[in-house]
């Protein structure tokens, strides 16, 4: 039995947060265990040679939840978390107990001129039938991405971390192709706030942050600040 290819024609806009840049999640579903491929695949530079086109960070996270459980609580189940480049790839194994959630994101395309659309397709390459639709945001597995995306940067082998304004942190992740600084308030009371600017060399780029912002980061959270990648 061959596997079953599917997928959904989208686009990121720009002038957003980069969690914010898909107009929707993806919800995917499975009747059995079955092992899949989860990709977002950008159009060939060469099928764009009229226009000014160029590769995008295609990343995204995929969450996950138990059926059974009401108002269960959201799990990380893989995510690509990187710079410029045409694909992006993870491998999950899918289970008919849970219920996935798919959100694209790009930092890149949330720096643009806002409602500039970057397109992309999601795609899935699974060993049996599986279902992929669009579905709108919802509150609590966006708050649910934006913690667990930070959880996992925090479990990167490849990062430093610098004190600051005690009880704070300011820490740097290295992803694939791309760097995430990110500032980590461990204070219950107060606020922490931070102008940044970072210097990039030629070859990288970066698409938010660095330019001498101002980051008002509150007590008990973390924020990305800044995001850099080679120019692919």
């Amino acid at each position: 039995k061959g596997w079953i290819h599917d997928g959904i024609d989208a686009f990121f806009r720009g002038g957003r947060d980069p969690l914010q840049t898909s107009d929707c999640a993806y919800r995917i579903v499975s009747k059995e265990d079955t092992p899949a491929f989860v990709s977002i695949v950008q159009q060939k530079k060469r099928a764009q040679t009229g226009n000014t086109f160029w590769y995008i960070d295609p990343a995204f996270i995929v969450l996950r939840r138990k059926l059974t459980v009401l108002n269960g609580v959201w799990e990380h189940e893989a995510s690509s978390i990187v710079g410029v480049k045409r694909v992006s790839t993870v491998e999950v194994l899918l289970s008919p107990e849970y219920e996935y959630v798919c959100l694209p994101f790009s930092c890149i395309a949330g720096g643009k001129r806002e409602q500039e659309q970057s397109p992309f397709r999601l795609c899935t390459y699974s060993a049996s039938s599986i279902n992929i639709s669009a579905i709108s945001k919802d509150v609590g597995y966006m708050q649910s991405a934006a913690s667990l995306l930070h959880g996992e940067l925090l479990r990167s082998e490849h990062h430093l971390s610098y004190p600051c304004a005690q009880p704070g942190l300011l820490a740097c992740f290295q992803c694939q192709g791309c760097v995430y600084f990110s500032v980590i308030n461990g204070s219950s009371n107060n606020f922490i706030t931070m102008k940044f600017k970072l210097k990039a060399p030629k070859g990288i780029i970066s698409a938010f942050g660095g330019d001498g912002d101002t980051h008002d980061i509150p007590p008990r959270s973390q924020r990305v600040i800044a995001w850099a990648s080679g120019d692919g």
